[in-house]
């Protein structure tokens, strides 16, 4: 049990770690842990507010290309070691995709994927297509070509599991058009 207990403390203070590393090298970003309970908090919120409300909500998933992100993690500084650089590159990505966004968004990051979800109240499906090319041109521009899908509430989906697999399916359709993802 003693073992068992070590290990998971081991294993957190890894994972603080990183994400203290990664903001002391590279800097801070705004993207969330997808999985946190604080991701998920903030997400039923905006769903909660924006049915109250009666208002649009978009949400967008942007998928690195593997090529993409493999040239750009490549690219990186030699003396650093492949973690350092892939978190180095996931961190340029999502600090270029946040210089984009409204303060009023919510950029969250799934690290298992190296997906980012923005989630954009007050933001109507036109709103969401021109965000869309502003965050895939900041992503080619940071050298990581990038695949976007979105979905809007209430037009797409009323709840969350369905606005992801709305813009689950966007992006999929998307991706597959890229000759480079």
């Amino acid at each position: 049990v003693l073992a068992a207990r070590l290990g998971q403390h081991l294993a957190r203070t890894i994972s603080r770690l990183d994400d203290t590393l990664g903001a002391i090298a590279f800097g801070d970003s705004r993207a969330r842990d997808i999985e946190s309970p604080e991701a998920a908090e903030a997400i039923h919120d905006e769903i909660a507010r924006s049915r109250r409300h009666g208002r649009p909500l978009s949400l967008m998933i942007l998928s690195p290309a593997p090529s993409g992100l493999s040239a750009a993690v490549e690219r990186a500084a030699v003396e650093v070691d492949r973690a350092v650089r892939r978190r180095y590159v996931y961190g340029k990505l999502a600090r270029a995709v946040g210089d984009q966004l409204r303060r009023s968004d919510l950029l969250f990051e799934h690290r298992g994927s190296g997906r980012l979800f923005v989630l954009s109240p007050e933001t109507d499906q036109d709103g969401t297509t021109l965000l869309v090319k502003l965050v895939t041109e900041a992503a080619e521009f940071v050298g990581v070509p990038t695949a976007a899908g979105s979905a809007s509430f209430p037009g797409d989906a009323i709840a969350f599991e369905s606005l992801f697999e709305v813009a689950e399916a966007d992006l999929a359709a998307r991706a597959d058009t890229m000759p480079h993802l």
